[in-house]
């Protein structure tokens, strides 16, 4: 719902899908209950898209995924109280909520730098690859392509460099996801038994 937006139709449905939306973005939540979910889905597609691969850049451990929920979680859980956070582009989010003093400015800046280089790395490996991109079966000229499309400021580096510099900016990346929602959540008293039947319920 954060992303959500009508694209095309009679103007009045188009306003009313986008009240809808603001509205469901904008109504007040349980803090605890809605990080404890945030965490808990996070888990689950981790769990699910399991890759070993630092260049999977979307699912792996400070890719693009941890990202897009660090946004969106505090999207929701600061959006009731100031609705003119709420943004559908993830760099928007990250630097409006850093305006707003919700997420550190260093956070914001390393987590901003991350998502452009994911997009980077993913869009070349889209353009590149059929499969997926597999350094081990690739030609040293795919791996080259592959350095200089994910960082294009540096015209020297090769893909040994790349590589070590991608699992750094996923490591801090990562780092964040943990500092912002995995450990506060992990700290939370456990859910009470309602909340539990609700959530599991059909």
């Amino acid at each position: 719902m954060t992303r959500a937006r009508a694209v095309a139709g009679p103007p009045a449905l188009c306003a009313a899908l986008e009240a809808a939306i603001r509205a469901e973005l904008t109504r007040p939540r349980d803090a605890d209950a809605l990080l404890r979910d945030v965490a808990q889905m996070r888990a689950m597609m981790a769990k699910e898209f399991a890759t070993g691969s630092i260049w999977d850049v979307k699912h792996m451990p400070g890719g693009l995924v941890d990202i897009e929920f660090i946004a969106q979680y505090l999207q929701l859980r600061h959006g009731p109280d100031d609705p003119g956070l709420l943004a559908q582009g993830t760099i928007e989010s990250l630097t409006r909520l850093a305006e707003r003093g919700l997420l550190p400015l260093r956070a914001a800046a390393e987590l901003i730098d991350g998502f452009r280089l994911w997009q980077r790395v993913q869009g070349f490996q889209r353009m590149a690859t059929e499969r997926g991109f597999d350094p081990a079966s690739a030609p040293q000229a795919l791996l080259a392509a592959m350095a200089r499309a994910a960082f294009p400021d540096r015209k020297d580096i090769d893909f040994a460099q790349a590589e070590l510099k991608i699992r750094e900016v996923a490591g801090r990346v990562h780092a964040w996801y943990d500092r912002i929602v995995a450990e506060p959540a992990a700290a939370l008293p456990p859910r009470p038994q309602s909340q539990s039947q609700e959530s599991t319920g059909p």
